[in-house]
């Protein structure tokens, strides 16, 4: 089943349509804190964009988090973002963070040990519009710093409607280990 199906079919009808790779970003050490995609992807070009990671952390019990940018400064105030999240037993629904973290803001850390790490998708709405907010959602699976399986999924917001010309992926703390894997995709509809 092409990627496209996929997409289309697990977001809903009308937000498929034909996907254009436009860079994958996969670290060869232990030395990167963000993997940043910047206004040369994140432009007018695509109203929404896709994306596929395979990371795992350098430090132990992590979550992976996003922030976006505006004019090329990432906007990180202790409001600046709504999120919503579903995990194993746990929600959370909330308007006053600096980050949307993508498993977890409690629990259930990701791990770094042999076969721990994460894998998913998200989808990342309007990001270029400066009327409209900037919309993310997420699926994730993992399996946790204790090596048993976690997801979430979940989806926040940039709580001001500007235009947005960046995201960046982190760690809560520390690096992506070697081998971590983002891959963006600006979505035709």
């Amino acid at each position: 089943m092409a990627i496209t199906k996929l997409v289309s079919d697990s977001l809903g009808a009308g937000v498929g349509g034909s996907l254009v790779k436009l860079i994958n970003t996969t670290t060869t050490d232990a030395t990167t804190e963000f993997i940043t995609f910047d206004s040369t992807y994140i432009n007018s070009t695509y109203d929404n964009y896709f994306i596929t990671f395979k990371v795992k952390p350098v430090n132990d019990d992590q979550d992976i988090r996003i922030q976006f940018s505006t004019s090329g400064t990432f906007n990180t105030g202790a409001s600046d973002y709504g999120v919503g999240l579903a995990t194993e037993g746990t929600s959370l629904n909330d308007n006053d963070f600096d980050k949307i973290a993508i498993n977890s803001y409690t629990s259930d850390g990701i791990g770094n040990a042999s076969g721990e790490g994460a894998s998913g998708h998200c989808y990342l709405y309007n990001p270029a519009d400066a009327n409209q907010i900037t919309a993310f959602s997420s699926m994730i699976n993992f399996r946790n710093f204790n090596g048993f399986h976690g997801m979430a999924t979940g989806g926040g917001v940039r709580n001001s409607a500007e235009a947005n010309d960046g995201i960046r992926f982190y760690w809560g703390s520390g690096n992506f280990a070697s081998g971590s894997s983002i891959t963006l995709y600006g979505v035709n509809t």
